[in-house]
């Protein structure tokens, strides 16, 4: 179940564009553009959804991304632990600050999640459970493999991003203890300059 290769995932190919940019955010809009376009990409910002930020964007002429809304949801790690119960067979690797959860099932790999150990705080991504073993607690099983080796890194928070439009992850999520921090939107530069 790995990952696609030259998978694009919008929040890790983005600017983080919220808080202070340290400078005017007119020529910060600006300074985003010009670092996307000397890679020759497509300039890309994820902004919390209704800030000044966003405004800014907006009044550029930049443009939100269809279906790629979503929300910033964070959870105390001890309660969404000991919420997921146990990770059964779940394999945990450790690579730096990066974690890798992964459940197999008689030789398949039934699902994984990735993590972003950063101090106190344990990022979540990707996570993925095969389509035919879903709604058996598989997702759950990662999570806590994932969750308890944040535990032996010593994070406390823990965080995540969930698309709107994602199904039932809102409701696992919610299960788990996470709240809803805030709304995030991506945006796109207008092709013109």
């Amino acid at each position: 179940m790995p990952e696609a290769p030259g998978l694009r995932l919008p929040r890790t190919n983005s600017c983080l564009a919220i808080g202070d940019p340290g400078l005017p955010l007119r020529a910060a809009v600006g300074s985003v553009k010009a670092f996307y376009g000397s890679l020759g990409r497509t300039p890309l910002v994820q902004v919390e959804a209704g800030s000044e930020i966003e405004r800014t964007f907006l009044a550029a002429g930049w443009a939100g991304v269809p279906t790629e809304d979503t929300s910033f949801h964070v959870a105390d790690r001890e309660e969404a632990l000991a919420r997921c119960g146990s990770p059964g067979p779940v394999v945990t690797t450790l690579d730096g600050t990066r974690a890798l959860a992964v459940l197999s099932l008689a030789g398949d790999e039934v699902g994984r999640v990735r993590g972003e150990l950063n101090g106190e705080w344990l990022g979540v991504h990707g996570l993925q459970v095969e389509e035919s073993r879903r709604r058996r607690g598989h997702a759950r099983e990662v999570m806590a493999g994932l969750l308890d080796a944040g535990a032996s890194a010593g994070t406390s928070t823990v965080w995540l991003e969930v698309a709107d439009d994602n199904g039932p992850a809102p409701a696992l999520y919610a299960g788990l203890g996470f709240r809803r921090h805030h709304a995030c939107r991506y945006l796109t530069a207008p092709t013109s300059a």
